[in-house]
């Protein structure tokens, strides 16, 4: 609905918009500059200073005295009919004027838009030149397709006043205009609707979002076609070259915009399939490029409309580039830690070191990936609160990604005290060797148990092993496990865990038991202790179901 009212507003400012017809003091006929034939040419042709032979003087003199008068005609009606006003002031008055770019005695009023119709100096007089009189035909019948005169033979009489600057039929006709492009939006959406539904939504799968796409496609391509119909046709109105300016301008932009708007449902459409691609894919780094993408077409899209109707609006867009150029140069200097960041975005898009949902570590920072911006990549830490932390510094920072890892280590030097025997370290030994191949989570390469260090108060045994899990709660409670089980058989085996202190030991002291352990149990009697606890724990893991087993 708000694009229906949008194109309701643009007719009712063009219907009513300035209608005057350009018109000045009577110039002499000199031909002396550029401003004075384009002047003479003009202003003999208005409906109140109307002397065409004086018009015709402007046309090469090659020509005769009717052909020249038809030639000053036809070019008034083309600049008429494509709304090009001429603003005499911006029109140079010297006779010697060189067009700088080719460096000849050429003046072209309106390169852009008509470049065919330019202005040569012969024998100090300015004329159009004979390669503008040669196209004038072609150009008027692109322009009027039917002739200038069919709307006015099947008017009637009583249709040629005036009312507020235009003609009765005039005003009729852009009545009917506005009436056949909303009946042609009806038609063109009849029209474009299944081809749009089955030729791109339905051929990209999109069967989801099949409706809204579709109707927001065609809903804008409709009213685009529309448009570009109603700028090929208003010309056949004849309207004053000030309102004609007003419809081209106003057209022009309008068709812009929609182009713009076009521009952007179509990405959308792309982008919306290329998202139920990335589902599919193991990578979670694609599902975050694709919103940044997809932000980056949408500013393109939005700084090229921009440029775009200022330059319909005679903005003089590359002196506003260059001073946006030098504009920014400063702004990048104020702004380098911004730059810093937006490349840093860049080399994470490359590098991939993580994806959305990773667990990693980051200068110190343990967290998940939440999202990765132009600015910053938010992490969320343990406590569900959110670190932003600017992609510049994550760049350049020692980053660990812990959510790749294929399996999670178990790392631990147990601390045996001093008065522990040799042989028993040895079972010790042997009995978590044991543990670690029974325990089914436990994966069997890379086992390491030793007796690595006798430290200042404490005999060291170096423990590590692999868990395999992803599942950091399956990691704590395996952990748990195996050092509860380490303890168990230390009980059974009656050895003592160190840990850092003084012992003060006094071998006989009256009616007091020493604190030395006694260790005159036989070793066979300790062997047996420990694989009678050993072969329990056995039978506990095999009881327990498989990793793989659905039952577990």
């Amino acid at each position: 609905m708000s694009m229906k009212r949008s194109t309701l507003l643009l007719f009712f400012i063009l219907l009513t918009g300035a209608l005057f017809a350009q018109r000045n003091l009577a110039p002499p006929v000199t031909l002396e500059s550029p401003k004075n034939t384009i002047w003479v040419h003009l202003y003999y042709l208005q409906a109140d200073s109307y002397e065409p032979k004086k018009s015709a003087r402007t046309m090469p003199v090659a020509l005769d005295s009717m052909e020249r008068i038809e030639r000053a005609l036809e070019l008034k009606q083309i600049l008429d009919g494509k709304g090009l006003y001429v603003r005499l002031n911006e029109v140079p008055a010297i006779a010697n004027y060189v067009d700088s770019s080719i460096m000849q005695s050429i003046y072209t009023p309106f390169p852009s838009e008509l470049p065919e119709v330019y202005l040569e100096r012969k024998n100090g007089k300015w004329y159009y030149a004979q390669e503008t009189i040669a196209s004038l035909e072609r150009l008027h019948n692109d322009l009027y397709p039917l002739g200038t005169q069919y709307l006015l033979d099947i008017a009637p009489q009583w249709s040629m006043k005036e009312f507020v600057g235009l003609k009765l039929w005039q005003w009729f006709g852009l009545i009917g205009f506005f009436i056949l492009g909303y009946v042609l939006h009806l038609i063109l959406k009849i029209i474009i609707r299944p081809l749009i539904g089955k030729q791109i939504i339905a051929r990209l799968h999109l069967v989801d979002e099949k409706s809204r796409l579709r109707d927001r496609l065609v809903q804008v391509l409709s009213l685009l076609l529309v448009f570009v119909i109603l700028k090929r046709l208003y010309p056949a109105l004849q309207l004053p070259v000030r309102t004609a300016e007003f419809f081209r301008v106003g057209l022009a932009i309008f068709i812009g915009v929609l182009v713009a708007v076009l521009l952007y449902r179509i990405t959308r459409i792309i982008i919306v399939y290329l998202q139920k691609a990335a589902e599919a894919t193991e990578s979670k780094m694609d599902d975050q490029v694709l919103p940044v993408i997809e932000r980056s077409i949408t500013v393109m899209i939005v700084v090229g409309t921009l440029f775009y109707v200022l330059s319909k609006l005679n903005v003089n867009v590359t002196a506003l580039i260059a001073g946006l150029s030098i504009g920014g140069i400063a702004l990048a200097l104020a702004a380098q830690d911004t730059v810093k960041n937006l490349i840093g975005s860049v080399m994470i898009f490359m590098d991939k070191p993580f994806q959305v949902g990773d667990f990693v570590e980051i200068g110190g920072q343990f967290g998940s990936v939440v999202e990765v911006g132009f600015r910053s990549t938010r992490i969320m830490t343990k406590d569900s609160s959110v670190l932003s932390i600017p992609n510049g510094q994550v760049a350049n920072m020692n980053l660990r990604n812990l959510g790749v890892r294929r399996f999670r280590l178990f790392e631990t030097e147990i601390g045996l005290t001093y008065d522990t025997p040799a042989y028993l370290i040895e079972q010790f030994i042997e009995g978590i060797r044991k543990i670690m191949r029974l325990h089914p989570l436990v994966m069997p390469e890379e086992q390491y148990v030793y007796f690595s260090k006798m430290a200042d108060s404490s005999l060291n045994v170096f423990v590590r092993v692999n868990i395999d899990t992803q599942v950091w709660a399956e990691e704590l409670d395996v952990k748990q496990e195996l050092y509860l089980d380490i303890i168990r058989m230390a009980y059974e085996m009656g050895i003592r865990f160190a840990f850092p202190s003084r012992t003060l030991y006094i071998e006989d002291f009256p009616e007091k038991k020493s604190l030395v352990p006694d260790y005159s149990e036989a070793k066979i009697d300790i062997e047996q202790k420990r694989d009678r606890y050993l072969a329990a724990l056995q039978e506990k893991y095999e009881q327990r179901p498989a990793k793989d087993d659905p039952q577990a």
